[in-house]
């Protein structure tokens, strides 16, 4: 009953028209964590406005990177929309590897924009869709920026996009004690079926798990998390579905 209030509550405060009317009252440099995210963009959704304004978006993800992410970690960011996260990140990594992917070209400048009017020059930026076999896959837009997914059938709003696997960022770049920030609506399943090597290697990984369907067969987050467990990964800190995972070997 309390749960259900708290969903109503926040879907009342994160309406379009909310969103809009904020956007209009700080001429859309919203306010966010002791940053402002510009959002006059008409990729920006009116309630992506609010989500930021109210410190909705993507709470859980912000709290664990500004309480673990560190100068010791470079980063590999896995979905950086429009770059609210990806500031959080540069910010607490000073001169460390900023590495973000995110598969939305439409996005692309938008993130770059608000990374550089938040004082974070060092990062680069990779358009393309996680996967951990190099394809084109159909990369369907969401109702809200962060929600963007892969999807088997081209169907709705969307495009085709080129995939890019962990194994290739991490070569290139040549990382060694990296984190990963991983939120790619699903398609961590194939990162964590097929990927497991490069996976090892990782120090941090902060990680939002999605209930998902790969090659026929139901995954959950349950079974992720005992997945990560198996390779090695602790578990230091949780969140619904969304995991801390520290790798001491």
């Amino acid at each position: 009953m309390i749960h259900a209030a708290k969903i109503a509550i926040a879907e009342l405060l994160c309406a379009n028209w909310i969103g809009r009317l904020i956007g209009r009252l700080y001429s859309n440099r919203i306010p966010f964590h002791g940053t402002r995210i510009l959002t006059a963009d008409q990729e920006v959704k009116d309630k992506t406005k609010a989500l930021l304004f109210w410190k909705m978006y993507e709470s859980s993800e912000v709290r664990f990177v500004k309480k673990y992410i560190n100068s010791s970690y470079d980063v590999v960011e896995f979905g950086g929309s429009i770059g609210a996260v990806s500031i959080q990140l540069g910010k607490k990594i000073k001169n460390r590897k900023l590495i973000s992917l995110e598969a939305n070209p439409s996005l692309r400048d938008i993130q770059k924009e608000n990374l550089l009017a938040n004082g974070v020059s060092s990062f680069e930026q990779i358009n393309a869709a996680y996967g951990s076999e190099k394809q084109r896959v159909w990369f369907a837009v969401g109702e809200e920026n962060t929600l963007g997914k892969i999807s088997e059938q081209s169907e709705g709003k969307g495009f085709f996009v080129e995939t890019i696997n962990l194994k290739s960022i991490v070569d290139s770049h040549r990382l060694s004690d990296y984190a990963l920030v991983c939120d790619i609506e699903g398609a961590e399943i194939d990162l964590l079926l097929n990927e497991q090597e490069t996976l090892r290697k990782c120090k941090l990984l902060i990680i939002e798990t999605h209930e998902t369907v790969y090659k026929n067969r139901r995954y959950t987050p349950e079974e992720m998390k005992t997945m990560l467990l198996q390779m090695g990964f602790d578990l230091i800190d949780q969140h619904g579905v969304n995991l801390v995972m520290l790798n001491n070997k």
